[in-house]
């Protein structure tokens, strides 16, 4: 480490004192940003801290190895089981909410996947038409002769038992 000089308050040159003093004076008050230092490197020219490597105490110093290995103070003995977390209990209100919420969704899903596969064939076979006029609905929509005969038949006789 270098050994470093500044121009005290009384404008005394004070030193030799080391970088972790340097930044212990910054961070203190002792030193400001305009305070003079000088170390060999320097030769005859005195430098404010603001124009040196130090510029406002930028680089802190280095952790000491007791704070590292330092355990908190609790304000006593430290606890030695863990504290217990309470997990706050579901109102009655929150669950007629969920009950609510989740039997029209789940019939919706249920409806979603059911043998309706398409609005056509649920209309055709909710209004139980005939199925040669469910045959002439679903192939205006697209769908071919054999597909539609298929379907229909297949709705008139499940709606039949």
């Amino acid at each position: 480490m270098k050994e470093w000089f500044y121009i005290n308050r009384d404008n005394a040159a004070t030193g030799p004192v080391t970088d972790n003093d340097l930044y212990s004076l910054l961070r203190e008050g002792g030193v400001d940003a305009d305070t003079r230092i000088w170390t060999n490197e320097y030769g005859k020219e005195w430098k404010p801290i603001h124009a040196t490597e130090f510029r406002g105490g930028l680089k802190p110093p280095p952790i000491p190895v007791e704070a590292l290995t330092a355990r908190p103070n609790y304000g006593g003995a430290a606890p030695t089981e863990p504290v217990p977390v309470t997990i706050p209990a579901v109102g009655k209100f929150f669950k007629v909410l969920f009950i609510i919420i989740c039997i029209p969704v789940g019939l919706f899903i249920v409806f979603l996947f059911s043998e309706a596969a398409s609005p056509t064939e649920y209309y055709a076979s909710s209004i139980g038409m005939s199925i040669s006029d469910c045959r002439k609905t679903m192939m205006a929509f697209g769908t071919t002769y054999g597909e539609a005969d298929l379907k229909c038949s297949e709705r008139i006789r499940k709606k039949d038992r």
